[in-house]
């Protein structure tokens, strides 16, 4: 709903605007109906009773719908991740004795299209791991790779380039020795699936996986011609979808500040920001909230980046801190930051949500377990900020922005 307001409100409102180096607090449509004579005041909160980051296992990137793979990326320098699968062979524990197994291609649909020819090695996995816990240093939890990046046959299975200029999700087919697919039926090596390292460097790809409980069609699937019986008995293309995916991701450049980072790929970093609202009145209405935090240091790859406010619901525990499902009703702030992002911009959260739950803050204070700042898609959104602490300059600090109406009689 919209009304109109004296010229002295849009005069007020334009002077708030300049208290702070990001947009304007309030706009009209904002302010409570019949109120032209009322007078905004302007509370800005920089006390915080927390404001720390800390890391997370993104416990998600098992259920992503892609694969990352880099290597020396120059939009995010040091990173380099390598995708990992693992198919089921089970249907063939009963083949006929002198079944003959005659080519064997693994299937990859890949985006974006690429500027350069991009190569890759294929290596044979030869340590158990899990998708759901595996990362650059660790296949399971509580379970290291005995070499960082991949336990891996040195020697690699086969070579293959993705060609410049391919269209958006097109795919590749990459022939696979037949004697691997023997080998792992008949045991003589474990099937612990493949690994890609990615020869090329300054490039990233994005390969299907198999997506949450393996719903994508277009994962990585091996399509392998066998011949069932004594030579001259019928061929078969049999068609196996992955069983397992994941990706395993290093940042060797990770960010070092005495700031709070906000960061995805590897590690996942989120902050926590507990607001001291005892300088706000209690009595008064408010019009408006503003979450905003400036920028100490950013590194965006690719066109731009999304970070998300949530509200934490649980006291503070770390990695087992428990935020509200981010859901479209129940985040308290999006902004998208492109890559020309500098220092001290600001990155503001606002919704109607964050409004409601800071006026619930107030009525009861015991309900006030913060506001939680992480990347959208921090499983697979590559990059970070670092944004100022409660220590830093006044102008830089996290602020929690209030326009209010304090209680008068009419």
């Amino acid at each position: 709903m919209h009304f109109k307001t004296a010229s002295a409100i849009g005069l007020l409102i334009a002077a708030l605007a300049c208290t702070d180096i990001s947009r304007s607090p309030v706009g009209e449509e904002l302010l409570p109906q019949g109120v032209l004579d009322g007078e905004l005041e302007l509370v800005v909160v920089t006390d915080w009773d927390l404001a720390v980051d800390y890391p997370i296992f993104p416990s998600d990137r098992g259920e992503s719908d892609r694969l990352v793979s880099a290597f020396e990326w120059s939009e995010a320098p040091g990173f380099e991740s390598r995708p990992v699968f693992r198919f089921s062979l089970a249907a063939f524990d009963s083949l006929p004795t002198e079944s003959v197994f005659l080519s064997a291609n693994l299937k990859l649909v890949f985006a974006p299209a690429l500027a350069v020819p991009v190569s890759f090695q294929v290596h044979r996995v030869t340590s158990e791991w899990d998708e759901a816990t595996a990362d650059w240093d660790r296949r399971d939890l509580g379970l290291d790779w005995t070499t960082a990046g991949g336990d891996v046959d040195p020697e690699p299975v086969v070579e293959f380039t993705i060609a410049a200029g391919e269209t958006d999700s097109d795919s590749v087919s990459v022939p696979l020795p037949p004697s691997l697919i023997e080998d792992w039926v008949s045991g003589v090596v474990t099937n612990e699936g493949l690994l890609l390292i990615q020869q090329t460097p300054g490039s990233a790809v994005q390969f299907a996986s198999r997506g949450f409980g393996g719903s994508n069609p277009l994962g990585p699937r091996l399509e392998i011609e066998i011949q069932l019986g004594e030579p001259g008995s019928p061929v078969e293309l049999s068609v196996f979808p992955v069983v397992e995916d994941t990706f395993l991701p290093i940042d060797r450049d990770p960010f070092e500040s005495d700031g709070l980072t906000i960061g995805a790929g590897e590690p996942v970093s989120r902050a926590v920001l507990i607001p001291n609202l005892d300088q706000v009145p209690t009595d008064a209405a408010i019009v408006d909230v503003k979450l905003i935090v400036s920028v100490e240091r950013a590194r965006i790859p690719g066109d731009s980046l999304s970070f998300l406010a949530n509200q934490v619901v649980s006291e503070f525990l770390g990695e087992k801190t428990i935020l509200a499902p981010a859901t479209g009703t129940s985040i308290l702030g999006l902004t998208t930051v492109s890559r020309d992002l500098l220092p001290v911009d600001s990155l503001v959260f606002e919704s109607n949500r964050l409004r409601a739950l800071v006026r619930l803050w107030l009525r009861d204070p015991e309900t006030n377990r913060g506001i939680a700042i992480n990347v959208l898609e921090e499983s697979i959104g590559f990059g970070g900020v670092t944004v100022f602490d409660p220590l830093s300059p006044v102008e830089l600090r996290p602020r929690l922005r209030l326009v209010v109406l304090p209680e008068s009689d009419q």
